[in-house]
């Protein structure tokens, strides 16, 4: 096969695959050639041969998925051997969100990386809840978005900042992976990222990421919970106070989010920031950055 890249191709002999992969090209060569045995049997035998990676999204989903094979294949080899249960493995799937991986990750992996790697600037972070926040349909028990590790504590990121990203991520039922140097933070740092009730709000069991219901200057995101309560999220992307009041008939309204709540005077309970409930209307005055949540039932 001419060409200065590695070549893919499928042996399928009587429905037993082989994979092979040529070498590329040396600039001598007319030709790349490889040399595979396979198992024929007596009488006439079928073979196929086939490319079946088309475009990059064929090739990574092939890639994963033979890798998720192999560690259930392992997985099991040792539970066998040891006589006990077998063991889960977490697999997390990183192509940087290239090839679309919400949209297949589900048949390789746990979790996935929706976005190029994180840095601790707050447009980036940003950037990358931007792009994160829009895939909560491809979210569900042990399957998730992973819009990279949290950079609480970390760069030059204000409280407001440091706040706000932590909560996106529980919002967002991201892998609260963290990314600061543990050993040594300060007070407020150690109090963001221990926010329990925050980290139950990420660790639900309904496994829902939140969904932004209003986009603008301030977004507003709801996250449905087990027991039909749900959490809801102001976030004040600006770089000035913002005032927001929002309905929450809103929520019931969306066939996602699909709250439910007392008719005309709702629970509104604070999970942090400043919020004030008037029958069905929550309103909070954030500063820039800054965000604030309350679960209503």
């Amino acid at each position: 096969k001419h060409g200065r890249y590695t070549k893919f191709v499928i042996a399928e002999v009587n429905g037993t695959p082989y994979e092979i992969n040529f070498p590329d090209q040396k600039h001598f060569q007319h030709t790349a050639r490889f040399q595979t045995v396979v198992r024929l049997e007596e009488g006439n035998n079928e073979i196929k041969l086939y490319n079946p990676v088309a475009s990059g999204m064929d090739s990574a989903i092939m890639q994963y998925r033979k890798m998720a094979y192999a560690l259930k294949a392992a997985t099991k080899a040792v539970s066998e051997k040891q006589n006990a249960p077998e063991k889960p493995i977490l697999f997390s799937i990183c192509e940087w969100g290239f090839r679309k991986p919400w949209l297949w990750g589900d048949t390789a992996g746990n979790m996935w990386r929706t976005t190029p790697d994180i840095r601790p600037i707050w447009p980036w972070i940003k950037l990358i809840y931007a792009r994160n926040v829009k895939l909560f349909e491809r979210s569900s028990a042990g399957h998730f978005n992973d819009p990279d590790m949290l950079e609480v504590g970390n760069g030059k990121l204000s409280y407001d900042q440091n706040t706000s990203h932590f909560a996106l991520w529980c919002f967002m039922n991201a892998p609260l992976v963290l990314g600061n140097d543990v050993r040594k933070m300060p007070d407020n740092v150690l109090e963001i990222i221990t926010n329990k009730s925050l980290i139950n709000i990420n660790q639900d069991e309904l496994c829902k990421q939140a969904k932004r219901v209003k986009k603008g200057r301030v977004d507003v995101l709801a996250k449905p919970l087990a027991g039909g309560k749900t959490a809801v999220l102001f976030f004040n992307k600006s770089g000035v106070k913002k005032k927001i009041s929002f309905n929450l008939e809103t929520l019931k309204k969306d066939a996602y989010v699909s709250a439910k709540f007392a008719a005309e005077n709702p629970f509104v309970t604070p999970v942090f920031g400043g919020v004030e409930a008037n029958g069905k209307v929550v309103s909070a005055t954030l500063e820039k950055c800054a965000s604030a949540a309350f679960i209503v039932e």
